[in-house]
């Protein structure tokens, strides 16, 4: 698993799995070991959120003043390489449109107690 994400005017923060250790980087390096249950809630909103149904690329054209991310998890059955430049996925909720992306990063967030930087 490994996930970075960076937006401009602001550092660069990858999360990389190393066996049950979460491996934070960026303005301050962090090494967290989720619990299992914490893990469970992870994974259980990455199916929520359908990860396993993402596009291979989000590209709304340049970098100029926005972000880009990347996702590469492989775990049982999801095997998700997945990235984006000022663009995400999205899905319908109560029938409204919200950013999966921004429930994956808080589901992130949520594991490591690491926010990103805005």
């Amino acid at each position: 698993m490994e996930i970075c994400y960076f937006k401009m005017h602001s550092p660069y923060i990858c999360w990389k799995l190393d066996g049950s250790k979460l491996i934070i980087t960026g303005p301050e390096d962090h090494i967290i070991e989720p619990s299992a249950e914490e893990w469970m809630a992870f994974w259980e909103t990455l199916e929520e959120i359908g990860l396993d149904g993402w596009e291979d690329d989000y590209d709304r054209c340049c970098l100029v003043d926005g972000y880009s991310w990347e996702i590469r998890i492989s775990y049982q059955s999801l095997d998700i390489d997945s990235t984006g430049i000022n663009d995400g996925p999205t899905r319908v909720v109560g029938g409204e449109l919200v950013s999966a992306l921004e429930e994956f990063f808080d589901a992130l967030e949520e594991l490591s107690g690491v926010e990103l930087i805005d």
